[in-house]
């Protein structure tokens, strides 16, 4: 993205300098690729408001992941260092009709796997929770679900040691136990995607918290193409009263935009 950026103020320069056809054409394919990676990153956003707001609205305030595909000002989350486009040089016709087909790609691709990811959580959640477990067993169940089921990509983790009403909160927003699920599930493809712990789950608090580091690659569920985003970070789950996970947290040691900055095809 950075490479193009810098392609497109070169070719502008050389533009302005002589406006001849040459350095003209150059503008127009540079104008060309910063639509269509304005139209990626707009696709991104799209989907994951889809994927954990639907038609209605997370748990957190207005830095949801619907704001961010288009419900908030650019600036709130330092979008202008996403595309850095000077607004003078419009795209073409041509790009704006390929970035509403992309835009609808992305909303029918995810849609369809919503259905299934929703049935697939509400059976899950039926499972007997297993309360009071010493914290050591409880850590165990997370390192399996982090390193085996991969859980931070796929949704699969234990769910008889959540509470029904855990919120997942991560940098962008916070999710009820059911968005969470459908949401990651359809956002996501499992099988091009990987996550790392790193370290082992540590035990807080006297148990009542477990925290451990992780490192992933998440592949974004778009349509023909799946874009990577890379990030690292801090996963702390807090116990309620009965042994159960009350909330989890993440803190990434990337910026939202540094995320979206991070994506490569």
């Amino acid at each position: 993205a950075q490479a193009n950026l810098g392609l497109a103020a070169s070719a502008r320069g050389r533009w302005v300098g002589s406006k001849g056809p040459a350095a003209a054409s150059a503008m127009h394919r540079c104008r060309r690729r910063a639509a269509g990676l304005s139209a990626l990153l707009v696709a991104l956003l799209a989907a994951t408001a889809t994927c954990f707001c639907g038609g209605g609205v997370g748990v957190g305030g207005p830095r949801s992941r619907r704001a961010l595909a288009g419900g908030a000002a650019p600036e709130a989350f330092g979008a202008e260092a996403l595309v850095g486009v000077e607004l003078e040089l419009e795209p073409p016709a041509e790009s704006s009709a390929r970035r509403s087909w992309l835009g609808a790609g992305v909303l029918a691709a995810v849609s369809a796997a919503l259905g299934a990811s929703a049935a697939a959580g509400a059976a899950a959640r039926d499972l007997p929770k297993r309360r009071n477990l010493p914290a050591s067993e409880v850590a165990k169940i997370v390192r399996e679900d982090v390193v085996q089921r991969q859980f931070l990509a796929t949704a699969d983790f234990s769910p008889e040691i959540y509470d029904d009403n855990c919120i997942f909160t991560d940098e962008i927003d916070s999710y009820t136990y059911e968005k969470f699920v459908k949401g990651t599930k359809g956002l996501f493809v499992a099988s091009e995607s990987n996550v790392k712990l790193v370290g082992d789950v540590e035990v807080l608090e006297g148990g009542s918290k477990l925290q451990f580091r992780f490192d992933e690659v998440l592949a974004v569920n778009l349509p023909i193409v799946h874009p990577k985003w890379t990030l690292s970070g801090t996963c702390t789950l807090t116990r309620g009263a009965d042994g159960l996970i009350v909330a989890y947290k993440e803190k990434w040691d990337q910026s939202v935009p540094e995320v979206i900055l991070s994506t490569r095809l």
